[in-house]
């Protein structure tokens, strides 16, 4: 116990080092939620030194500042790889699959999925398209890149079908018919990914048919998670944080990377990072709950496993973007990395790839 005690002394001190005043009731606290490991006299012991845990509280100590409740900051912590105790990450998942599940019991009730939607249904979108509330970011970008409510009403019947399981996309139109818009390219324009597909000299970024990645929506957004997690072991808990982890890396490494060849985010992906900055750790941990849900799915895997695959390139390209702004800072070289002769280069090396 006075090693323990000395232990925690000492994390208060270096907490108080670096701007962070703690007290050993606060430790304790912070112990029993799970955000902080004992580090002696226990055989959970993980925290290498008192200065790595005085690190981890004032990393804590910021996520509650942000966030004003600890089982949130915990997995925000989690989410971020530091050391922390897996039964509060595995609650706080739970919870949010249970909320999943009992919005997905609703959804089916309310007749979504149904050849022909109930009135109330229909009321129902239509009251979730007209809703402005400061909570409800991520729906107000949608809704304004979509350009009308109508269109915004579409994609969410499209994503209320798919949690009730019952989604099948409509086949894209031909070019030539304008009587309907492609589901899937109002989904892109909807996530900030409408200029993917239009050419930018002579490169286009999605070339696959618009409504592909549609048919996995019900298998990734419908049926029960709580159970998945709740039967999940420590390492499934961990892999699945770690695919996440790397899935937001290859967002992230594709913006940068594509940023010193486009002007004004062309293909969307800026936004696309913008939406994970602004997802909260309860919506992440939705992610992870869904991640553990579908770990059984072969081709869903295969498609993550795929994206992970191409990190190490991707860090390569990305560490020649950096390259690429400090030899644009340059006025002797700025002329020869223009975006234009970028862009005429990266195509030049497909075309020799192919």
């Amino acid at each position: 116990m006075n090693g323990q005690h000395d232990f925690d002394d000492a994390v208060i001190e270096h907490c108080a080092a670096m701007g962070v005043q703690v007290t050993r009731a606060q430790l304790d606290r912070w112990k029993r939620a799970g955000g902080l490991l004992a580090a002696v006299g226990s055989a959970a012991a993980t925290l290498d030194s008192d200065l790595a845990a005085a690190g981890q509280v004032c990393a804590l100590v910021g996520e509650l500042r942000r966030h004003r409740h600890l089982p949130t900051a915990v997995f925000a912590l989690w989410l971020k790889g530091y050391r922390v105790g897996l039964p509060a990450v595995r609650a706080f998942l739970i919870k949010r699959a249970r909320l999943h599940d009992e919005f997905v019991t609703e959804v089916r009730a309310a007749g979504f999925g149904d050849d022909v939607l109930p009135e109330a249904a229909l009321t129902q979108v239509e009251r979730m398209a007209g809703v402005r509330r400061r909570d409800a970011v991520l729906l107000a970008d949608a809704r304004a890149r979509l350009g009308s409510r109508e269109r915004f009403e579409t994609v969410l019947r499209m994503l209320l079908d798919a949690v009730a399981g019952r989604y099948i996309p409509t086949p894209s139109p031909s070019p030539s018919v304008l009587a309907r818009e492609s589901e899937g390219r109002l989904l892109e324009r909807a996530l900030g990914l409408d200029h993917a597909r239009e050419p930018l000299d002579g490169f286009v970024f999605l070339r696959d048919e618009p409504e592909a990645p549609l048919h996995h929506l019900p298998r990734l957004l419908s049926g029960e998670w709580s159970p998945s997690v709740t039967a999940a072991s420590d390492a499934e808990l961990l892999a699945a944080r770690d695919a996440l982890t790397d899935l937001v890396e290859v967002i992230r490494g594709v913006a940068e990377a594509l940023a010193p060849m486009i002007e004004d985010d062309h293909f969307g992906f800026g936004a696309l990072v913008s939406l994970v900055d602004e997802t909260t750790p309860a919506e992440m941990a939705l992610v992870v709950a869904g991640l553990l849900a579908a770990r059984c799915d072969r081709g869903l895997t295969a498609r993550i496993d795929e994206l992970r695959r191409a990190l190490p390139m991707l860090r390569e390209v990305r560490a020649q973007a950096a390259e690429v702004v400090r030899l644009r800072a340059d006025p002797t070289s700025a002329d020869l990395v223009t975006p234009a002769k970028l862009r005429a280069a990266f195509v030049a090396s497909l075309g020799a790839a192919d």
